[in-house]
């Protein structure tokens, strides 16, 4: 039987070029649509925070995905542990619902709950700050 075997990057490190020689490369766009799928089939786990406020998230997110200026881009994983955490946060500060709200719809104010979707200082200080 002959064996295909698949090997995943994150482009963190550089494969050998007598490696890279022997693969085929593959790019997997982006897809808004199934990240919408994605967030809405572990919705159970943050549906406290309202449509709304998972709207806000999901598209300020897409907007952090399309920039360049990130060493490394949040992923889906990061995505929905942030939306997780933005609703155990609002359990334990419901008082604070609608500044969050107000954050997420306003591109131009900080993330909250930021440090979860970035794990690199620089990337963090881009998405926070714009620098």
């Amino acid at each position: 039987m002959k064996r295909l075997s698949f090997i995943t990057s994150n482009s963190e490190r550089q494969l050998p070029d007598a490696f890279l020689r022997r693969c085929v490369f593959h790019h997997i766009q982006f897809d808004e649509d199934l990240l919408k799928d994605i967030v809405e089939s572990h919705k159970a786990g943050f549906a406290r925070l309202g449509d709304d406020v998972i709207s806000f998230s999901l598209t300020r997110f897409i907007d952090l995905t399309r920039r360049d200026d990130f060493r490394k881009k949040p992923a889906t994983s990061e995505l929905l542990v942030w939306l997780r955490t933005l609703a155990l946060w609002l359990d334990a500060e419901p008082e604070k619902l609608e500044h969050v709200r107000l954050q997420l719809s306003d591109n131009t104010q900080p993330l909250p709950c930021s440090g979860v979707l970035f794990k690199d200082r620089n990337d963090l200080e881009i998405a926070q700050f714009g620098y």
